[in-house]
């Protein structure tokens, strides 16, 4: 007769991963910044992309979600205006949060966007010029941000389509499955919808292998 050992078996269970959305850092000196970011947020979240933003409101603790995000964050995506990076003293900013995850020994994948012509940003003081030199160097790769208008100047491109090329940063790296959820029509949500697209983005932004190569490397083009 077989004598059953009643000693408990031991199962490793392994621990879930803790870094599952895509941090957005930016500097809120401007309204439209903000404004912007958030309507990348928007259309990242509509490519079934999980974000964080710290939007602190009153008596909420900026510092607090800036630490939960960070800790909770696969990736970051760095809107390079002109003073990204600067050290003010202020404790959480965007130095705080670029040098955390230029630290985080590639846990944080980085995806530098850029939005001005002066690429890598050189922000006022030495510490935030230097920590964006080292951190964006000429090898790293980038997205574009910006477009020439009709007028000639420059401009943000669509949100969408700055969100779209993100998504392909982000899949290119193999970050994708830990900041989205599974879903039934993958094609579906990179085509999107005409209520979700910029007019005319549609059809220019629909998924082919041509347009999904859309991380640059090297230098920056001045538009």
């Amino acid at each position: 007769m077989d004598i059953l050992d009643p000693s408990p078996q031991r199962v490793d269970i392994p621990e879930p991963n803790p870094r599952r959305h895509v941090m957005l850092s930016g500097r809120f000196t401007e309204e439209r910044r903000k404004q912007y970011m958030m309507m990348v947020r928007d259309a990242l979240e509509g490519l079934n992309v999980r974000t964080f933003m710290v939007d602190a409101k009153p008596g909420q603790d900026f510092g607090e979600q800036t630490t939960l995000g960070l800790h909770s964050a696969a990736a970051m995506v760095a809107f390079c205006t002109s003073t990204y990076g600067e050290k003010t003293g202020a404790g959480y900013e965007t130095y705080e949060e670029l040098k955390y995850a230029h630290e985080s020994n590639g846990k944080i994948f980085l995806i530098p966007l850029k939005l001005n012509p002066q690429y890598p940003p050189q922000p006022p003081g030495q510490q935030g010029q230097a920590l964006c030199q080292l951190v964006f160097s000429r090898s790293k790769v980038f997205i574009d941000g910006l477009e020439t208008g009709p007028d000639g100047g420059l401009r943000f491109k669509p949100a969408m389509r700055v969100a779209k090329e993100i998504w392909q940063c982000l899949k290119d790296a193999d970050k994708l499955s830990e900041v989205t959820d599974p879903i039934l029509d993958l094609d579906l949500v990179l085509v999107g919808s005409p209520e979700t697209e910029e007019a005319g983005d549609s059809k220019d932004f629909a998924p082919s292998p041509e347009r999904h190569s859309r991380c640059r490397k090297g230098h920056s083009t001045t538009i």
